[in-house]
């Protein structure tokens, strides 16, 4: 069972949604229409030619071709209005014997149309955007076969509308991923300062290495330092070196994750110990080795610290079950 046409009044919601949700009202010029306007003026020898959309108030010119300036006009003036009620084009032989237009500002007064033909931009889903339209200062008539060719122009205008709106779509999904993106990062950027941890990551089929900015301030190295595997091997201190190797060797044969805490030299002669993890995983159909790494200095200090304390105690608690 086909479903009821909606009302006018809710046709005319939907159309106005479409048009804005097409976002192309007092856009700039765009090549692809100005083609069309300048093809709709050599197919039907005027001197004026429009691309137009119309939303609620006004007749807003896509694109135009001619020496008529007609950039926005009031939609009860405009004659694409009449143009979006029909399917078919709306030819004006002579605007001034038409009953609709005889008292119109636009043929009245400037421009000064007689002659105007428009073919309805139809959407595939049906609602009309606006018209591709053709102006002339002198009654007339096209052909047939020229006015087919304006409902073609039409149609390639529907087509160039839909084009165009699925490419913004893609491109405002690609923006909202990247903003994502981007507030994840800053989140985990903000996160790993704050807890002193950095990240690193290293694909092994390229030995690409990447490291996060808390990694590289660990290092005292600047934000951004991107090293290669040697010279962040060689912060390690010479037994270090061979126990990274090894869990990473372990990793990569046996899918089994590290955790160690090594000794380390910063770029700036600091001698501190790290606690380093990570593990093998696949990205992407590529095996990378990935961890954090997490500055431990203060830690052990205060633990080796302790350890005196520890053995005195607990000797004095030894010598007391003696007694």
């Amino acid at each position: 069972m086909s479903q009821p046409r909606p009302a006018p009044d809710d046709r005319e919601t939907q159309r106005l949604a479409r048009l804005h949700g097409l976002d192309v009202l007092d856009t700039a010029a765009e090549p692809f229409f100005d083609a069309l306007a300048a093809a709709a003026c050599a197919i039907a020898g005027t001197p004026v030619a429009l691309v137009t959309l119309v939303d609620a108030r006004h007749q807003w010119a896509k694109a135009r071709a001619g020496d008529v300036e007609l950039t926005q006009v009031p939609r009860e003036h405009a004659f694409c209005t009449h143009t979006i009620e029909g399917d078919t084009v709306l030819e004006v032989p002579d605007a001034t014997a038409d009953a609709r237009f005889q008292a119109n500002p636009l043929v009245t007064g400037g421009p000064a149309i007689r002659y105007y033909a428009g073919a309805p931009i139809v959407m595939p889903d049906g609602l009309r955007m606006g018209a591709v339209c053709v102006i002339d200062r002198q009654p007339r008539r096209l052909r047939p076969d020229q006015l087919a060719a304006l409902a073609c122009l039409a149609d390639v205008a529907a087509e160039g509308l839909e084009q165009r709106g699925r490419v913004l779509g893609r491109a405002r999904a690609a923006d909202e991923l990247e903003q994502r993106v981007r507030a994840s990062e800053a989140f985990l950027e903000r996160t790993g300062r704050i807890a002193g941890v950095g990240g690193w990551q290293l694909d092994l089929e390229s030995n690409a290495l990447l490291w996060s900015n808390q990694t590289c301030r660990i290092h005292d190295l600047p934000d951004g330092h991107q090293p290669s595997l040697e010279e962040a091997i060689g912060y390690y201190a010479p037994d270090g070196r061979e126990a990274i190797a090894q869990a990473g060797a372990t990793a990569i044969a046996e899918e089994r994750a590290w955790d160690l805490e090594l000794a380390m030299v910063t770029a700036h002669g600091r001698s501190i110990w790290v606690r380093a993890n990570g593990t093998c995983e696949q990205q992407d159909g590529r095996r990378i080795l990935i961890g954090a790494l997490q500055d431990v200095t203060e830690r052990r200090q205060a633990t080796q610290a302790l350890a005196p304390s520890e053995r005195k105690y607990r000797k004095l608690f030894d010598n007391s079950l003696g007694l």
